[in-house]
């Protein structure tokens, strides 16, 4: 038989070992199930609360959607009559409406003498001189006409002066510029 001395030690052997056991199955608990997840639920109300302030934020600035929506609108309907850059340099096409202008406003042929053209990032430049001869009404009328023309021009610099020769007649030197986009 198993004395109870014996008997005493297994039992004490017996309770230090599950209670051992117990906790080290408390403390895996602890640091492997209970302290991660409770890490990850904070990480997550964290997360869920920057969100919310994030929502709020942008609800905040979409109120003000529909007044730039208004607003863009309106600038388009601004530039739909404005006049656009054109792609090409069609300086051709611009001395066709100039001598065409220069007709019906009873000009005498405008003296044409082009310069070389500034090349720009946003838009490039082609300066052209022009002098014109005929009287001061039907000058303006040209110069109207020519501001008119469905292209970019820009008139730089205007000098009239009056015909010493032939009264009643002004001649005109007129620095204009023509915008067109630059090539790519």
């Amino acid at each position: 038989m198993v004395s109870l001395n014996n008997q005493i030690r297994w039992c004490l052997r017996a309770q230090l070992t599950l209670g051992g056991v117990l906790l080290a199955i408390a403390s895996s608990f602890y640091f492997l199930g209970y302290r991660p997840t409770t890490n990850r639920i904070a990480g997550l109300d964290n997360d869920i609360r920057n969100m919310q302030r994030e929502l709020a934020e942008n609800s905040a600035k979409s109120q003000i959607l529909p007044n730039v929506a208004k607003e863009v609108k309106k600038l388009r309907l601004k530039l739909d009559g404005a006049k656009k850059l054109p792609h090409e340099m069609d300086v051709a096409g611009f001395v066709t409406d100039i001598m065409r202008i220069s007709q019906s406003t009873q000009l005498r042929k405008p003296d044409y003498k082009p310069e070389d053209p500034k090349r720009g990032d946003l838009f490039s430049i082609y300066p052209i001189r022009l002098q014109l001869q005929g009287n001061f009404t039907n000058v303006f009328s040209f110069i109207r006409e020519t501001e008119a023309l469905p292209r970019l021009s820009h008139v730089r610099s205007i000098n009239i002066k009056a015909d010493t020769k032939d009264p009643g007649t002004v001649i005109v030197n007129l620095g204009m510029d023509l915008y067109f986009l630059p090539e790519m």
